[in-house]
């Protein structure tokens, strides 16, 4: 079960995650648009949706996993200098 949990925890940086905020709000000018452009063109509301729905997942694969491009700048934590 650790392994598991281990390996769907994805720790980005606080950077990391500015990085990944910005793509999925300028991937959305993108996704929407074009999903209904295809819709339209093709006058099928399953069409749009699929479309979205490809597109999303695209957008996911790049941003849900713990890429190096996350992880530039990790944070450094003050250490206790003691215990009480």
């Amino acid at each position: 079960m650790d392994t598991i949990s281990e390996y769907l925890e994805f720790s980005i940086d606080f950077k990391g995650q500015e990085k990944a905020e910005d793509i999925v709000h300028k991937s959305n000018y993108l996704i929407i648009p074009i999903s209904l452009i295809i819709g339209w063109l093709t006058q099928d509301l399953f069409s749009t949706v699929i479309s979205f729905l490809v597109q999303f997942a695209i957008v996911l694969l790049i941003v849900l996993p713990n890429w190096p491009l996350y992880n530039k700048n990790p944070v450094s934590w003050i250490q206790i200098k003691y215990e009480l």
